[in-house]
């Protein structure tokens, strides 16, 4: 896709060309899969099983009910900005918004790593705690030090990615970076309780989130524009993490203790100090100062392990 949209996508006149690129892309994935698994001799027959489609279908139906109320808690300040702002205001908000989703959406990948591990741990409660504090912890050591140099760099990431015309998306930028630690968060007790089969609560605490994200748009937007709508979504993620937190606690896993954040936030106020510091102007230099920064401090306080002949793994 990124090679058909670099060769195609010139103006806005050849925007029809993105999403074509996506669906050739995703066509000539499916057909390279369904290639594999020929090649290892599982044959797809097409036929149809009610009786193993329907529990399936029973589960699928909160799922897909809490993924569109989660699209609708990710448009809903981009709809309501054309609505009391201006187009404008809809470009600009949208710039800071793609950069924060990409990064979320690599983390959707990591949780659905993360569910074999819980589902499989489920019916044992300390190795089902560890997995899920475990994962709590690594996925807070990789977001806030995103959401600490994002806000630091907001500036410097709009200029050098878009251009200096959508300067103005930096304050918001600023603000939606916080998003990113607190979502990635949020999936970990979403993940377990996919886990245990609890679609009903996701759906639940998804239409609540979608409701107060409508809520914080429509009070914060008029007053506050493009600031306003990053401060609810950052609101409206923060109160999903927390709901997700408290439901899982009646299945036995508590709350993970703070000592097991300290390591990545030591590190992250290294980090930030040294980019206020030293302040690079250039934005490729900045990130290396930080991610310098924060690594070796996050190593010196024993949150990263060397181990011979392996990769580094994170021990916070």
């Amino acid at each position: 896709m990124v090679v058909l949209v670099i060769v195609l996508v010139r103006s806005r006149a050849d925007l029809l060309f993105a999403p074509v690129s996506q669906f050739i892309s995703d066509a000539v994935a499916a057909g390279i899969l369904l290639w594999w698994v020929a090649r290892q001799g599982i044959r797809l027959p097409i036929t149809f099983d009610w009786t193993a489609v329907r529990p399936l279908v029973t589960r699928a139906v909160p799922l897909v009910g809490s993924a569109l109320l989660g699209l609708l808690i990710y448009n809903s300040d981009l709809i309501l900005l054309r609505f009391l702002r201006d187009r404008e205001s809809v470009g600009l908000y949208a710039v800071a918004y793609t950069l924060v989703s990409f990064i979320v959406n690599i983390g959707a990948a990591y949780f659905l790593t993360l569910l074999p591990g819980l589902t499989r741990t489920s019916d044992e409660l300390d190795d089902h705690r560890e997995v899920y504090h475990t994962a709590s912890a690594h996925v807070f050591a990789v977001g806030l030090p995103i959401a600490v140099g994002g806000a630091l760099l907001s500036v410097q990431i709009i200029d050098t990615v878009f251009g200096s015309a959508y300067s103005e998306s930096a304050p918001a930028l600023r603000i939606l970076v916080w998003a990113i630690p607190v979502s990635l968060l949020r999936d970990v007790p979403v993940m377990a309780l996919l886990a245990r089969g609890r679609e009903d609560k996701i759906f639940r605490l998804t239409a609540l989130a979608a409701s107060l994200s409508i809520v914080l748009n429509l009070l914060l937007i008029p007053p506050f524009g493009l600031a306003g709508a990053a401060v609810a979504t950052v609101v409206t993620e923060t109160a999903r993490m927390v709901v997700a937190v408290v439901a899982v606690r009646e299945y036995g896993i508590p709350v993970t203790i703070l000592s097991r954040f300290w390591k990545a936030t030591a590190a992250a106020a290294v980090m930030a100090t040294l980019l206020i510091v030293i302040a690079p102007e250039t934005l490729w230099i900045a990130v290396l100062t930080g991610v310098a920064g924060y690594v070796a401090t996050l190593a010196l306080l024993g949150g990263i392990s060397l181990r011979p002949g392996g990769l580094p793994s994170l021990t916070v």
